[in-house]
């Protein structure tokens, strides 16, 4: 699954990061984010990222252009096939 995001909320542009559980956290408040882009802990509880258009590719396309790109979930030392 892909989704698309605006990282800004509130006039504040925010970061992400998955921490060592997995979690997506935004770096500004440490709220933890689910993949339909709610906040569902910490202090942005409740709030909505906006939805961004995307174009969905296929993955062999996408790797081919963006090699730098990190996958949720993925170990980092793990092999993509």
């Amino acid at each position: 699954m892909a989704a698309l995001y605006s990282r800004k909320l509130n006039n504040q542009v925010l970061t992400f990061t998955a921490d060592a559980e997995g979690l997506i956290r935004d770096d500004q408040t440490k709220s933890i984010w689910n993949i339909f882009g709610t906040a569902v802990d910490g202090e942005l509880k409740g709030d909505q990222l906006k939805p961004r258009f995307g174009v969905p590719n296929f993955w062999f396309a996408w790797a081919a252009f963006h090699p730098e790109t990190s996958i949720y979930g993925l170990q980092q030392n793990k092999a993509i096939n």
